[in-house]
């Protein structure tokens, strides 16, 4: 089995192709680097029914409040706001949502700390297609 993360290990044979249940999902998508999220947006776009974008920390947690998402794909270096204050505010609101940190960091005390915050999982950038799928498909309620 080969690791790319401690949270989601990949099985050397995956399934390619999202659960059926990945089509209903509703994904925020908090990053606030444009051709980081126009990236996550093309592959989503081609497995989910939503994918909303926020800029910042600030931005996602009133998109939340008003919104329902599935899952939240959490940028931890953002202005205004960063990752780790609106993943704990996020949790205190909402402790059952799936926050899923996206890091360029592969520094241990930055995972930790991600994790510590709340996250329930943690993605390297760039991410890689079966990874995202892997990851969505745990999420994906049948």
């Amino acid at each position: 089995m080969k690791t790319t993360s401690t949270e989601f290990p990949i099985k050397e044979e995956t399934n390619m192709s999202p659960k059926s249940a990945i089509l209903d999902m509703s994904i925020l998508v908090v990053e606030d680097e444009r051709i980081n999220y126009r990236l996550l947006e093309a592959l989503l776009n081609k497995m989910v029914a939503k994918v909303e974008h926020a800029v910042n920390g600030r931005v996602a947690v009133d998109l939340v409040i008003n919104n329902h998402y599935d899952l939240v794909f959490m940028d931890m270096h953002m202005p205004v706001m960063g990752g780790i204050e609106a993943t704990k505010i996020l949790k205190r609101l909402y402790p059952k949502l799936p926050i899923i940190a996206l890091t360029s960091s592969m520094l241990t005390e930055d995972i930790n700390s991600t994790l510590e915050a709340g996250c329930d999982g943690f993605m390297f950038k760039p991410t890689k297609r079966q990874l995202l799928i892997d990851v969505i498909n745990k999420y994906a309620t049948c």
